[in-house]
């Protein structure tokens, strides 16, 4: 087998372990959540596990980390980004399982930056946008409607919406404002400390009473695996396949969720749910993939490639922004 074709393989499997193991996050917090950890537990593990991470970063790496932009946008993204999104994300999953959690919020996402960007801009999607926007919304009905009662609720469904548009909003200030990626995900982990009073507020009594072995579970795989694992991976598979295969590979996270659900927590997963999930990760992939409007060169869709350089320092940073 040629080099070529052999590191070309390496990366896609890369690529692929980076996926599940972003897809896996969203198992782990409805196990969680629905079994042991409430949600303001859930989100302070994962950050006193990506913190001391972040703190290493500015330590070690100084000025190439530090995000330099006023405090009022950074305010800003940390609203849209930070703790607060991720508490809302772990709440929708006490309303939805895994795969149903994880295709809502992958799915609506594009669709609502898309939205977002075209309304800023007064031009409309082109026709292969709303071709995928169609596809998405479609194939999110299918998956939903043969989920059962079960599946997801119509209060998951308003969590994830919010949460996806609270990730559009930031996808347009990170591409307005010109923010780095990396630089952007250290800081929001770096501010983590400012939830503590929230949390405190937020708990009906002060300290943890989960069983050790899921506290660490939080803390090691949304902490550590997600943060250094799946990134180390991610940035492995951009380059020994390229960044548009890498970006590819990343719209199979859903199905990641969808199948370790079934198979870890015993979720139902019937045939036409993965006819909806894969007609709405086809819609995913061509949402993000081409122009936006039929004026490209004024707006342009949340690109396949705008993430590649973000680490998931306490933010699962897709590749959605806008190149």
């Amino acid at each position: 087998m040629p080099a070529s074709t052999r590191r070309f393989n390496l990366g896609v499997i890369c690529g692929l372990m980076a996926a599940a193991i972003w897809g896996g996050g969203a198992v782990v917090s409805r196990h969680l959540v629905t079994t042991s950890l409430d949600v303001w537990d859930i989100t302070l593990l994962r950050y006193a596990g990506c913190f001391p991470v972040a703190l290493l970063l500015v330590l070690v790496l100084g000025e190439r980390v530090r995000l330099a932009i006023g405090w009022p946008r950074v305010a800003v993204q940390l609203l849209l980004a930070g703790p607060l999104y991720h508490a809302l994300v772990v709440a929708g999953y006490r309303h939805a399982t895994a795969g149903s959690g994880a295709l809502l919020l992958s799915g609506l996402l594009p669709v609502l930056a898309l939205g977002l960007t075209c309304a800023l801009a007064g031009a409309p999607p082109s026709r292969a946008a709303a071709g995928g926007i169609t596809a998405v919304l479609a194939g999110l009905a299918i998956f939903s409607g043969h989920a059962g009662a079960a599946g997801v609720s119509p209060s998951g469904v308003l969590i994830f919406a919010t949460a996806a548009l609270a990730w559009a909003l930031l996808n347009e200030c990170v591409r307005r404002w010109q923010v780095d990626p990396l630089k952007l995900t250290v800081t929001l982990a770096l501010f983590s400390p400012l939830f503590a009073p929230v949390y405190l507020l937020g708990r009906p009594s002060l300290g943890l009473s989960a069983p050790p072995a899921d506290m660490l579970l939080q803390t090691a795989y949304h902490g550590w695996l997600v943060a250094i694992g799946a990134t180390a991976l991610f940035f492995a598979s951009v380059r020994l396949a390229g960044a548009p295969v890498a970006a590819i590979l990343q719209t199979l996270s859903p199905a990641f969720s969808a199948g370790l659900g079934a198979a870890i927590l015993g979720e139902p997963l019937e045939l036409a749910q993965v006819a909806g999930l894969a007609l709405a990760l086809v819609g995913v992939l061509v949402t993000i993939r081409g122009p936006g409007t039929a004026r490209a060169d004024s707006v342009r869709v949340p690109g396949a490639t705008g993430w590649l350089r973000a680490a998931a320092l306490g933010v699962d940073l897709r590749p959605w922004q806008s190149r």
